[in-house]
């Protein structure tokens, strides 16, 4: 299977691949990508071909509220996206913090972002909630 676990070594490729997909995401600097890479390594997974990397999925855990999980971003390279390369990603992310005893998901993303919505719901996410920004998002399990 072409997903496996970010290293630090990806902060560079992952930061332009984030880069690429503006204005829907918002990309991290080369340093929060290291940043995720060494501390959430078992939840920042990159989904790879031929050496590429084609997409990313990361989150790490609210400390503020036991059992609950949030994704920070995914993305996948424009060129890829209709490829089933979000869902298998979007899949793994949620096997992992299942086994991990998470018991709730949360997301969020900017209202125009039709890409984003698709997939969230896919996977069961409800809205619930909204900012000026865009929708807050849910899964319970």
């Amino acid at each position: 299977m072409p997903i496996r676990n970010a290293k630090v070594k990806d902060k560079f490729e992952i930061t332009k691949l984030a880069e690429n997909c503006a204005p829907f995401l918002r990309p991290s600097v080369i340093g929060t990508y290291e940043f995720l890479a060494r501390c959430f390594s078992n939840t920042f997974l990159v989904y790879e071909e031929d050496s590429k990397i084609l997409g990313f999925m990361v989150g790490f855990p609210n400390t503020a509220v036991k059992g609950e999980f949030w994704i920070y971003q995914i993305c996948v390279c424009d060129k890829y996206r209709g490829k089933g390369i979000g869902s298998q990603l979007f899949k793994r992310f949620l096997e992992q913090i299942k086994s991990e005893g998470y018991t709730r998901v949360r997301s969020h993303f900017k209202f125009d972002n039709e890409h984003s919505k698709r997939i969230h719901e896919k996977f069961g996410m409800k809205i619930c909630g909204q900012d000026d920004r865009g929708w807050f998002v849910e899964l319970v399990f």
